[in-house]
């Protein structure tokens, strides 16, 4: 599963359905840091920061140079009013 854009499944009037499907995928291999990115990626578009948290931090340790999932884990805190990490501003190694 590769990462998606949230506006495109919520200006389909989708949203449920892809959570729901997003769910299945984080079941069916919790170890895939894209489904997890993609959920959380999801929940954010929703507002839903604290539930949208736990996913990318969960997509960075699986994969500690996801470059997209810092991004969207390092908006949300900002979101949240949490101060980001300064680990979690330094760019991945390639």
């Amino acid at each position: 599963m590769t990462p998606l854009t949230p506006l495109i499944v919520r200006d389909a009037c989708h949203v449920q359905v892809a959570l729901a499907t997003f769910d299945r995928a984080v079941h069916a291999n919790g170890e895939n840091p894209h489904s997890l990115n993609n959920r959380g990626a999801l929940l954010r578009e929703l507002g839903e920061y604290e539930r949208a948290l736990p996913d990318f931090h969960r997509a960075i340790g699986l994969n500690p140079n996801y470059a997209v999932a810092m991004r969207n884990r390092n908006e949300t805190l900002e979101q949240l009013g949490e101060p980001v990490p300064l680990s979690a501003v330094v760019e991945p190694m390639p």
